[in-house]
């Protein structure tokens, strides 16, 4: 009898846990709306003597450049060409 019980109580509960996963609340859709990169202009120097590196450093920063590289012989300056416009 006991066996016989078995046998009917485990499909039914492999039925309604199989039901059960299927039955799912609807997907959370996410928007995305990407930001606009930044765009920058590049400018690079190559100083001769160490006044000369520190009065175009002084230079390019006054205009709004930031030092981005510098290898020793060649330094790279870079500034954004335009903000980003940001959505709300």
């Amino acid at each position: 009898m006991r066996s016989v019980l078995g046998l009917l109580v485990w499909p039914v509960v492999l039925t309604l846990t199989f039901l059960a996963g299927c039955i799912q609340p609807p997907p959370i859709r996410i928007i995305y709306s990407p930001q606009p990169r930044q765009r920058w202009e590049y400018a690079c120097i190559k100083p001769g003597a160490l006044d000369d590196v520190t009065l175009e450093a002084n230079k390019y920063g006054r205009e709004g450049w930031e030092l981005a590289a510098a290898d020793g012989t060649v330094w790279c300056f870079k500034r954004p060409i335009d903000p980003p416009v940001r959505l709300p």
